[in-house]
């Protein structure tokens, strides 16, 4: 059985070794952590009851210091499903668009972890 805690209001912890933070309500991302990796999922935040919209394509590469390791299909099925699991926790759904395309350029930039 999936256990999750919420120590801040944008904060989703598991006790599986992931967490993740949503950042400006949604609309700027989520960063979804997993030991020492991190990954700022871009995303748009919905109406209830589906919370958030996850772009999908944007999960393709680790950020640094772990950059340059691509993501594979299986890991960011797993990440979603982490995903889904987590906002479930909070009574939120979540919806994957697979449609959207980002190009390398934006991607980066969106995905800084600073921002």
């Amino acid at each position: 059985m999936d256990m999750f805690k919420s120590p801040q209001p944008n904060i989703i912890e598991s006790d599986e070794g992931f967490s993740i933070r949503v950042v400006g309500a949604g609309k700027y991302g989520i960063i979804y952590r997993e030991g020492d990796l991190a990954i700022k999922v871009l995303s748009d935040a919905a109406i209830i009851p589906i919370g958030y919209i996850i772009y999908k394509n944007s999960i393709k590469e680790w950020a640094p210091p772990a950059s340059g390791n691509i993501i594979s299909e299986q890991t960011r099925k797993r990440i979603i499903d982490n995903l889904s699991r987590a906002f479930l926790f909070q009574g939120y759904q979540i919806e994957v668009d697979e449609t959207h395309e980002f190009s390398d350029y934006w991607l980066h930039r969106l995905q800084n972890l600073n921002e």
